[in-house]
């Protein structure tokens, strides 16, 4: 029987770079598309099965093969999760976390680009600002630009789910793009996979671009903002804040 795993997110943490880096294992196979995100176990509990699940997007795989899925939608949804281990007991998590100012940022730029937002960067950016703006027209929130960085209250709805080490791994955006063959190797290690002799990262991240740069008293404000959060992140899950300090402490 295949083995199954999730890259659960954060939106803009290098989801999608990931995905596709893992794609090249001959041993992985990743569901499609990317984009946009398959989602499947967002759907009505009633209207999805795992038969379902792997003749839609795994129909070519062998009981040897690892089964990814990218919707990084489901750290928001801890209902996926439990949808998910309801009918793959073992499946395993990876969840992308980045600097949540700089993630805030690229989310901000990504909405701007796709226009979902009109707004100045110090209106969108400020706490909660994303109150004003409501939504239904997309799966996830675009304008969730801090609530989606405070990372451990979407870790501890997973924790009451999942095993977190063994079946929840945490990958730290900055290291993946500083260390990815190092990180890739223990990625495929937790997959218990073996190692491509010939693996080679490549490709670019899915970087959403800036018109401006951003003012460092916003700067300020921000990482003022997410300091107790990824405190109490730290003390939980054992993330390094070192890799998230301002650029004028690095």
């Amino acid at each position: 029987m295949a083995k199954y795993f999730f890259i659960i997110g954060a939106q803009r943490c290098g989801t999608t770079f990931l995905a596709e880096n893992l794609r090249a294992h001959p041993k992985i196979r990743m569901a499609s598309p990317m984009r946009p995100e398959p989602k499947y176990f967002l759907n009505d509990p009633n209207s999805i099965s795992i038969r379902h699940y792997r003749s839609h997007f795994f129909a070519d795989a062998k009981t040897t093969d690892v089964c990814g899925e990218k919707s990084t939608t489901y750290i928001e949804r801890v209902g996926a999760a439990r949808k998910i281990v309801s009918l793959i007991p073992d499946a395993k998590f990876i969840v992308v976390l980045r600097d949540p100012v700089e993630r805030a940022i690229s989310n901000y730029w990504f909405s701007k680009k796709n226009g979902f937002e009109n707004r100045t960067m110090a209106e969108a950016l400020a706490p909660g600002a994303e109150k004003i703006v409501r939504t239904d027209f997309a799966s996830a929130f675009p304008y969730d630009y801090l609530k989606r960085g405070i990372y451990k209250n979407f870790l501890d709805d997973y924790a009451n789910v999942v095993d977190i080490g063994d079946n929840l791994s945490i990958v730290q955006y900055e290291r993946l793009i500083s260390h990815p063959v190092q990180t890739f190797r223990e990625i495929f290690d937790y997959l218990d996979i073996d190692q491509n002799p010939s693996f080679d990262v490549t490709g670019v991240l899915n970087s959403a671009s800036r018109d401006m740069v951003i003012d460092q008293n916003l700067e300020n404000s921000l990482y003022e903002y997410f300091h107790d959060h990824n405190l109490a992140l730290e003390m939980s899950y054992r993330v390094d804040l070192n890799l998230w300090a301002p650029k004028s402490k690095k």
